[in-house]
């Protein structure tokens, strides 16, 4: 995280959670402390716990933007952490996105059977690379915009066109 921050990242993924925190483990720290004034925007997995379960750290933090996974036609992952951080009652997860049978590319496949390999995917992996990949695109179409950007954004469909 820090490396990310010392080469001006403004968009930083991370698949990864550590379990269930109450926002003060030492990567949801971490996450606040990056992102604050004009650090980068976190963008990580809410967790794999199951849906009854709070969103796990680093997602857990309050200056990141949790990433739910979705299956096809956006129905909910069951196994992706749903449930809001431990004694905050905040929304999170704050976006949902597809996470779980995602068909891909395989790389190392020739031209003739391109089509024949793909790879799917389970979840934890591609869910918050959607979400990285769309919030890069909209900062590198809006390079005056500084800060992180507004999480109401997520909720409001994208009325809001503003960053801190």
């Amino acid at each position: 995280m820090e490396w990310a921050v010392r080469q001006d990242a403004r968009i930083v993924n991370m698949s990864l959670a550590s379990g269930i925190s109450d926002r003060t483990d030492l990567l949801s720290t971490k996450v606040n402390e990056l992102s604050a004034g004009l650090g980068p925007l976190f963008v990580v997995t809410a967790g794999n716990s199951g849906t009854t379960e709070p969103v796990e750290a680093p997602g857990a933090a309050d200056a990141a933007l949790a990433v739910t996974s979705t299956i096809k036609r956006g129905t909910s992952s069951s196994v992706s952490s749903r449930g809001p951080p431990v004694g905050n009652f905040g929304l999170k997860p704050v976006i949902p996105a597809p996470g779980e049978e995602i068909l891909a590319a395989r790389a190392g496949i020739s031209a003739s059977t391109a089509g024949k390999h793909p790879v799917r995917r389970a979840l934890g992996n591609v869910d918050g690379q959607h979400v990285a990949g769309a919030a890069a695109i909209v900062a590198g179409e809006h390079p005056d915009w500084t800060g992180t950007p507004d999480q109401g954004l997520a909720h409001r469909g994208g009325q809001s066109a503003q960053w801190n």
